[in-house]
């Protein structure tokens, strides 16, 4: 198996575009995570940023962004994979017809399956107990389209009433989420966590989303197994790979949301669930309102969720965020009248 490229410690691209009625400036950062035990684990965390994309087919005035966290054996090899074969399958998908909401969303859907079964029918890539999550942010004039699956997650930063409020543009799919773990549990999986598994804790499902999407901070998440199999123990109900999990309703097809930017809209943020697991959103869209460069912020924040999880545990986790600042977007007002 050929050796996946992969960021080590921090890597950053910084670029700025205009297009429509408004102007993107972004960077991103990854963060490898500290690993203990396992000091040369590779950064499982791949990240996408393609401007004018789709201009190859035709299609003007779209940008796509893109963060997946692998995970397992060889989740850096799905995680590379997925970012390296989305683009093109979702743009063969979006020039059977014109960037609409409807068929924004059925492409986005048919290209995220189409994806899982690459990722399956992939002989030099054991996706059994291995995968991706997936969360994408595609940009068309006055448009977002952010498709998602698995706990990474997008937010936006938004003007009201003088105080800038962070928005959750994207539902983490875990067990945490009564109807994700209904939905498991009726194509025949049991939901525990790894004290229920073990005896040590009763079985319930006793467990609480926060607001915004945000679970709360449990060490032992529940977990999505096989009936009468200590497999797969996914803390998510939807990925990309992870062939096991999807017997049991772990699967790869995304939730889809479309949202009409305004002028009130100040920041699109995108990251892997390193920068989540001990920052709210409302905190880390604060601490990018307070720096000019959208770099800077990214770096703030991903040094911030390192620092947290080195306080709170004996690791990290690999950790990569793109920061996307929309300016100029008084225009935006008359692109949607």
């Amino acid at each position: 198996m050929s050796t996946p490229r992969s960021e080590d410690s921090k890597s950053f691209r910084k670029l700025h575009f205009k297009f429509g009625n408004y102007k993107l400036r972004y960077a991103w950062v990854s963060q490898r995570g500290y690993y203990p035990e396992d000091l040369d684990k590779r950064n499982q965390d791949a990240h996408i940023s393609a401007e004018a994309f789709g201009e190859s087919k035709g299609i003007r005035d779209c940008a796509l962004f893109g963060v997946f966290d692998g995970h397992g054996k060889l989740g850096d090899h799905c995680a590379i994979f997925t970012r390296d074969h989305m683009p093109n399958m979702l743009l063969k998908e979006l020039a059977k017809g014109p960037p609409e909401k409807l068929s924004v969303e059925e492409s986005y859907t048919n290209t995220f399956l189409e994806v899982n079964n690459a990722l399956h029918e992939r002989v030099d890539i054991d996706d059994s107990l291995s995968g991706t999550t997936a969360i994408t942010v595609l940009f068309h004039k006055g448009t977002i389209y952010v498709a998602n699956v698995g706990d990474s997650r997008a937010i936006i930063g938004e003007e009201r009433n003088g105080k800038l409020v962070a928005f959750p543009l994207s539902s983490d799919q875990t067990p945490f989420r009564k109807d994700e773990r209904d939905r498991c549990k009726a194509a025949g999986a049991v939901v525990a966590n790894m004290d229920q598994m073990d005896g040590i804790e009763p079985m319930h499902e006793e467990w609480e989303q926060g607001e915004g999407g945000e679970d709360d901070d449990t060490g032992d998440p529940p977990r999505i197994w096989l009936r009468h199999k200590a497999l797969p123990g996914c803390a998510f109900t939807r990925s990309i790979g992870d062939a096991v999990g999807e017997q049991v309703g772990v699967f790869a097809r995304p939730e889809v949301l479309v949202k009409d930017l305004t002028e009130n809209d100040k920041y699109v943020l995108i990251a892997s669930d390193g920068v989540w697991e001990f920052l709210t959103n409302q905190t880390v869209i604060k601490m990018v309102a307070s720096y000019k460069s959208p770099l800077k912020a990214c770096k703030a924040v991903v040094n911030e969720a390192y620092k947290l999880w080195l306080q709170y545990d004996v690791r990290t986790d690999d950790i990569t965020m793109i920061a996307i600042y929309l300016e100029d977007t008084g225009g935006l007002a008359r692109a949607h009248a």
